[in-house]
């Protein structure tokens, strides 16, 4: 990459250290925040149990793909703050977030689940300023981050003059090597992702929903945003301890691939053939190998090495179709057990967004029982007034989705209270 040299690398230290030194800036004062988007049902190749005799794609690989964007913040005295995750759609489900995640993760929408201009003000106004604030009892803060619109708009670098936060933007094409999120944090937390939804792939399920997307991101957010591994992430950075070397040392060199050498055919080739291009062989294939296979052992001559291969070869398929067999049951009791979890799952009431550009978990919880309390109280009413009883509809996460979709993706991505009706 063309940022990606040792002279753009030696400006970005002498900055670092300049800035650091100038504004004496302590460790648990710096921090960096970047944002990394998400497909929702597509995922990174994975190994995974299935059938091979299925001609079917084995990832899931929703109608309506969706992308949701997460923006975390480390601190280089080995702590996180909270994210701020931004969901495709108009509005917030609370049927959408898991009850598990703390009360101070927080939550917006935008018709396109990227992040823009506003979100990244908002983040800087409501979840990293006050979150800091008390840590830095008036010191100069450090936010490290790269050079992305929201990054760098005149409000973002307005906000941090007034409340002293120094702003320092990494050079093009170089947050791989120097960015600490980018070296230990988002890689590792992409393959944790993966990890956490073999279920949902060996299902094959048409559409995976976003509170199943969270939790599996909860999970993998655990086990890699640990302490270790956000020191690792600023000390491969080469920033604390502050050793360049470091990140000089992870640039990428140049190679030239090893050619492979050539062979001449022979007749044995056959038995690497039909298990290789085929699963399971087909019968012509399969017959001239066997016919092969029994003039050989006939014959006097000791079996040569592809044919003790094949031999193995025939084996292990024995062994292959009795384990089909187990592969096929497990993947009914996983099935069931995800038809079982959505059946049984609480359905969310919608909840809008008004007077608030991002709302917490606890917060909507807060305005969902209200909510329901107000409509109960309603209820009541009515009943006395027309001495009968009235029902109430709420709205699921698949009714709004699939079914009035056009509805929530208008073309504003403005997110204005909390209403449930």
């Amino acid at each position: 990459m063309d940022g990606a040299a040792k002279p753009v690398f030696d400006a970005w230290f002498d900055a670092y250290r300049t800035v650091i030194q100038e504004y004496k800036i302590m460790q648990e004062n710096t921090y960096n925040m970047d944002e990394s988007g998400f497909s929702i049902g597509t995922m990174e190749s994975t190994r995974i149990i299935l059938d091979s005799t299925f001609r079917t794609k084995h990832q899931a690989h929703p109608g309506h793909q969706e992308w949701v964007s997460m923006i975390e913040c480390i601190c280089a005295h080995s702590t996180i703050l909270p994210p701020l995750g931004i969901f495709k759609g108009k509005n917030v489900l609370q049927n959408w977030i898991p009850n598990e995640v703390l009360d101070k993760w927080f939550f917006s929408a935008n018709t396109k689940g990227w992040t823009s201009n506003l979100h990244g003000l908002e983040w800087l106004k409501r979840v990293f300023e006050p979150a800091t604030r008390a840590t830095a009892n008036g010191q100069q803060r450090l936010l490290i981050c790269d050079g992305h619109d929201s990054h760098i708009s005149g409000s973002f670098i307005a906000h941090c003059l007034q409340n002293r936060i120094t702003l320092l933007i990494l050079p093009p094409h170089t947050s791989h090597l120097l960015q600490p999120l980018d070296v230990a944090i988002f890689g590792p937390l992409k393959k944790r992702l993966i990890a956490a939804l073999p279920h949902l792939n060996q299902a094959q399920l048409v559409r995976i929903q976003k509170i199943e997307w969270m939790e599996a991101y909860i999970q993998a957010r655990s086990e890699v945003c640990t302490q270790q591994n956000i020191e690792s992430a600023w000390r491969g950075a080469g920033l604390f301890p502050f050793n360049p070397q470091r990140a000089l040392r992870t640039m990428v060199l140049d190679t030239t691939p090893e050619l492979e050498r050539p062979r001449t055919p022979t007749e044995f080739d056959i038995f690497d053939q039909v298990f290789v291009n085929s699963s399971p062989p087909d019968a012509t294939s399969l017959r001239s190998a066997n016919e092969l296979l029994n003039s050989t052992i006939n014959s006097d001559a000791i079996p040569t090495t592809p044919v003790r291969r094949y031999i193995r070869k025939l084996t292990a398929g024995a062994e292959q179709l009795q384990a089909r067999s187990i592969v096929h049951q497990h993947d009914a009791n996983n099935l069931r057990s995800i038809i079982k979890k959505r059946t049984n799952r609480t359905k969310g009431k919608r909840v809008v967004l008004k007077g608030q550009f991002h709302v917490s978990t606890q917060e909507l919880c807060d305005a969902v029982a209200a909510a329901e309390k107000d409509t109960k109280t309603r209820a009541r009413k009515r009943r006395k007034k027309k001495g009968k009883g009235i029902s109430y509809e709420t709205e699921s996460e698949g009714d709004i989705e699939e079914g009035t979709q056009d509805e929530f993706e208008s073309d504003t991505d403005d997110c204005i209270i909390v209403d449930v009706e």
